[in-house]
């Protein structure tokens, strides 16, 4: 089924972004009839992805336009949009198409007036997501339920598994093979992110050290040689608040040999891998934030919760490094005003270049919508939607080279994005595999994710790998 959504834009940003629109809009005999035009169209005859965004702004007519249709070919018109209020009378419109297209089509963006009088601005595009032929390899478990969350270059796969008794053990699968990583006491825990030399990071439950003081999540760095550094604590005066320790919650590993650790009120802390030295780089004052993100160049990613349902994303950078350029997918304040019962936008991931990934969400039309979306260094940004299609469930980053994977839920496939190229591909895999989440992306294309095995029916972790 095609779905579209509509949004309205500021009249000043409209009418910047008319000055850039990528197809004119068709001429109109009548001064009455309703004339849009089109902006912020994908550039080219060819699109490589499997769906389409259309920005249309009214650019003639008497009366206002109030809703919207898109037509493909000569095909039924797709679902009708109403538009939202319009903002000094210039409504725009930003529709989501779910095209699953190959070949040339034609589409024609229909505005209707409240006179019923209609206007149409038509363009051609071809759509063409190539298959790309990977090998797939099922992880094994210890007993019970297992998760993959990060894979390197190497092939390295790293997350927890739960034994039969459901407590969980942080593990690396290396060569396919299951190495269970030492927690304190036995304790439960899980690894989070591997580096490309191998180090790991990760978290284990809570447990008094040796002073007797309460460690929090018990964040450490399993290194590759073997042995383990803790994550603190590191205690810190703070005005205001007396003294606070870090950290409770591990964040990332980069592969400058840094790893990121952070606590309550947000004290963030970088570890040098190699001799334990920790370095402040800020204080967030949140109580609830992640920061799950760190790139070569000491640049943080990640979120604070800054109220009910409501979250926005935060930068960090040491070293001098400059701050990441985070674009809202929404362009500006319209959607925030629609946003009654909340809006969040997470940082999840950074690459070192810059760029970055997001995920915003909110309230709209009846129902909460969440848009995950690539950033460029330069601050421009791509709705991954539009990349992968509506029915988007997961997305995931490499750190380096701008590739993206995208598990789409309608049909459990798994898509790859080469955002530099702006081309997509299919991950093409046995028949049967079904795919539920993507978790880590390697710079040389490995990926790491959750699928559902044909023979068994059970969903495990799983890496993947480019069939050379």
């Amino acid at each position: 089924m095609r779905r579209l959504r509509a949004t309205l834009l500021l009249p000043a940003l409209a009418a910047a972004l008319a000055c850039r629109a990528g197809d004119a809009p068709t001429a109109s005999p009548e001064p009455h009839t309703p004339r849009l035009a089109l902006l912020e169209l994908p550039p080219g005859d060819t699109l490589y992805q499997r769906a389409l965004v259309v920005t249309a702004i009214q650019s003639g007519g008497e009366r206002r336009v109030t809703s919207v249709q898109l037509v493909v070919d000569a095909g039924t018109p797709a679902e009708h949009v109403d538009s939202l209020p319009a903002f000094n009378g210039s409504p725009t419109f930003t529709l989501w198409l779910d095209t699953t297209l190959t070949g040339r089509h034609t589409f024609t963006v229909r505005g209707t007036d409240d006179t019923q009088r209609s206007g149409d601005t038509t363009f051609a595009r071809v759509f063409f997501t190539p298959d790309e032929r990977y090998t797939i390899t099922a992880l094994p478990g210890l007993g019970g339920d297992a998760f993959a969350s990060d894979v390197n270059s190497r092939g390295d796969v790293v997350g927890w598994a739960l034994t039969a008794d459901s407590a969980s053990h942080p593990v690396l699968w290396r060569g396919g093979t299951l190495h269970e990583l030492p927690v304190p006491n036995g304790r439960p825990g899980r690894a989070l992110h591997v580096d490309e030399a191998g180090d790991v990071i990760g978290e284990g439950a809570p447990y008094n050290d040796e002073s007797g003081f309460h460690r929090g999540v018990a964040p450490r760095v399993w290194r590759a040689d073997g042995s383990v550094l803790e994550l603190g604590p590191v205690r810190r005066d703070v005005a205001g608040v007396g003294s606070l320790s870090c950290c409770g919650s591990a964040g990332d590993l980069n592969d400058r040999g840094q790893a990121l650790g952070y606590d309550a009120f947000g004290l963030v802390t970088l570890f040098d891998v190699a001799t334990g030295a920790a370095t402040p780089i800020g204080n967030l004052f949140a109580l609830v934030l992640g920061l799950p993100s760190l790139n070569d160049a000491g640049q943080v990613l990640g979120w604070i919760v800054t109220g009910e349902d409501s979250a926005r994303p935060v930068t960090l950078a040491a070293d001098g490094a400059p701050p990441v350029r985070v674009v809202s997918p929404w362009r500006g304040p319209p959607f925030f005003l629609l946003c009654r019962h909340g809006c969040a936008t997470t940082g999840t991931r950074v690459g070192d270049a810059g760029e970055g990934l997001v995920v915003e969400s909110g309230f709209r039309h009846g129902a909460t919508e969440q848009i995950p979306v690539f950033t460029y260094p330069d601050g421009q940004a791509t709705e991954l939607l539009q990349i992968f299609g509506p029915d988007i469930v997961s997305t995931m980053m490499s750190r380096r080279g701008m590739l993206v994977a995208g598990v789409d839920g309608r049909d459990s496939t798994l898509w790859l994005w080469r955002a530099a190229e702006r081309r997509t591909t299919r991950v093409a895999v046995p028949a049967g595999w079904k795919f539920a989440d993507v978790t880590g992306v390697a710079p040389n294309g490995l990926l790491s994710a959750q699928a559902r095995d044909p023979v068994t029916g059970r969903v495990g972790p799983v890496l993947l790998t480019p069939a050379r």
